[in-house]
């Protein structure tokens, strides 16, 4: 993983909010929401050794529910949320998170976490006949940010 990854998940949520509909609002929030969360990836997690890193983003929309997620291959370190100081330079982004989302969630999961940010949205296709595994709305992309390579 790398800064580079912050780029790509950015211009992929916009692909995704703008292939649904969502209002340029949304589309704010969501670049805001992603970007923290592959910071947080890319800045504090642990490559294991001689494995190479991976990271990947998990867009899911779903009955007004778009979703957010980040899944790397560290189960650890759990999220720590600390209170916004404006006098400190990092450490806020989950906190600018919680602020945002209506939900957020982290588990362990898969070898790995995964950590998750949620909001309401309406598209402005909802209702044009999406339909999908669960009925109308329903979209799902995984991507992975930075393939592992031979010469990591």
């Amino acid at each position: 993983m790398s800064t580079r990854s912050v780029g790509t998940a950015r211009r992929l949520a916009g692909e995704f909010c703008i292939r649904h509909g969502f209002s340029e609002q949304v589309r704010e929030v969501a670049f805001l929401i992603v970007s923290e969360l592959v910071t947080n990836s890319v800045v504090h997690v642990k490559p294991q050794a001689g494995a190479p890193q991976e990271c990947r983003l998990i867009l899911t929309w779903q009955r007004r529910e778009f979703e957010m997620a980040v899944w790397d291959d560290d189960p650890l370190p759990c999220p720590v949320i600390r209170p916004a100081d404006p006098d400190v330079e990092c450490g806020r982004g989950l906190a600018i998170v919680l602020g945002l989302a209506e939900g957020f969630t982290w588990m362990r999961a898969a070898g790995g976490k995964l950590v998750a940010a949620r909001l309401r949205v309406q598209s402005a296709a909802e209702g044009v006949g999406v339909g999908g595994l669960f009925g109308g709305g329903f979209d799902s992309r995984s991507v992975v940010l930075d393939r592992p390579s031979e010469a990591s």
